[in-house]
């Protein structure tokens, strides 16, 4: 089966952040130096709650078409 445009696109979602974090902790001037650590840790919390209501929207359409009509 091809991949739609939805596939393509959650694809892109994923690797994108994956080489965001990654990078974050490859990278000689990671967060570490950062001079404003509560500021980044605030917007990280803000985005990862933004990400865990797309997963639970994820996961309920997952298994939704899993259990068919």
């Amino acid at each position: 089966m091809a991949d739609a445009q939805g596939d393509i696109c959650a694809m892109r979602l994923t690797e994108r952040l994956e080489d965001a974090v990654l990078a974050l902790d490859t990278q000689p001037a990671g967060f570490e130096d950062a001079v404003r650590k509560t500021d980044h840790v605030e917007e990280l919390r803000r985005i990862l709650g933004i990400l865990l209501d797309v997963l639970a929207d994820w996961e309920m359409l997952a298994d939704r078409e899993a259990r068919g009509p």
